[in-house]
C-alpha cells in the first residue's frame, strides 16, 4: 500500500506501507479522490497559518503522513465495535473526532471541545491507497454522488454548521470573513436563513463576483466590499 510522506521545507515522497487494519472504533476505507485545500497547501510550502502548531509538532518526530481531510472513499473492512457503517459504505469526513471527556463534550458541545483531533493534521490523512480512520466523524455518501463531489462536502457542510448555530434572524445583518468555499456557503446560508444584509470581507474581485447573487448590483464601498440585500 503506497501512501504520500511529508517532510519539513515543502518535501514529499510516495512510500510503500504494510496494509492498515482497522483496530475497534476504526474502518478502513480505500480512498477514491482527495482535494487539498488552501489551508493544507500553505502548510506544506511553511506558512504560518492554522493548525501550523500541529503540523510542525507531527514533523518533530520524523517524516509523517499529513494532509487529505476532503475526500472521497469506500470502506473495505470494519472493526470490531462498528455497527452504522459496513463494507461497501462510501464515506466522507464532515468534521473533527472529539474527546469525549472534557467539559464541553460533557455539557453535549462537542463542537467546541478544545481537544478535537483532525483527519490530516493529529491523524493520518486520506493522502494514501488505503487508510485506516476512527469512524465517529465518518458519513455515508449517496451512490449517486460522484467522487468529485464528495471531497467538496467536508467545507459545504462546515457552512451550515456555523449558520445554524448562530440562529440567525430576518433583522440581522451577516458579516462573513473571505469568501472562500466556506465564506461563500456561509454567505449564501445567511441569506436563505432570513439575514436581512450578508456582507463579503475580500480582498480578491474575482472571488467577490462569484459570491454577489446573481442578478443584484453590487454597491462597493470604499475598501472595495461588496454588500447586497438578502434574497429568499
Amino acid at each position: 500500500m503506497r501512501a504520500v510522506v511529508c517532510r519539513p521545507g515543502g518535501e514529499a515522497s510516495i512510500e510503500k506501507f504494510a496494509e492498515p487494519i482497522a483496530a475497534a472504533t476504526e474502518v478502513v476505507v480505500a480512498v477514491e479522490r482527495v482535494q487539498l485545500s488552501v489551508t493544507e497547501c500553505r502548510l506544506f510550502r511553511g506558512d504560518n497559518v492554522a493548525h501550523r502548531d500541529a503540523i510542525d509538532a507531527r514533523l518533530a518526530s520524523g517524516p509523517s503522513r499529513l494532509f487529505g481531510n476532503e475526500f472521497s472513499a469506500t470502506i473495505t473492512a470494519t472493526g470490531a465495535g462498528i455497527d452504522r457503517l459496513a463494507v461497501g459504505d462510501r464515506v466522507y469526513a464532515p468534521g473533527k473526532l472529539p474527546c469525549h471527556s472534557c467539559s464541553s463534550c460533557e455539557a453535549g458541545q462537542e463542537l467546541s471541545c478544545p481537544n478535537r483531533l483532525g483527519i490530516d493534521y493529529e491523524l493520518p490523512g486520506a493522502l494514501a491507497e488505503r487508510v485506516a480512520l476512527p469512524a465517529a466523524p465518518l458519513r455515508r455518501v449517496p451512490p449517486t454522488v460522484l467522487a468529485a463531489q464528495c471531497t467538496a462536502l467536508q467545507p459545504l457542510a462546515s457552512a451550515p454548521v456555523c449558520l445554524l448555530n448562530a440562529d440567525i434572524c430576518d433583522d440581522d445583518t451577516i458579516v462573513s470573513a473571505g469568501s472562500g468555499a466556506m465564506g461563500y456557503g456561509c454567505a449564501q446560508l445567511a441569506r436563505r436563513l432570513g439575514a436581512s444584509r450578508v456582507i463579503t470581507v475580500e480582498i480578491n474581485p474575482a472571488a467577490l463576483e462569484i459570491v454577489a447573487p446573481r442578478g443584484s448590483r453590487q454597491s462597493m464601498s470604499t475598501s472595495g466590499t461588496p454588500s447586497w440585500p438578502s434574497r429568499r
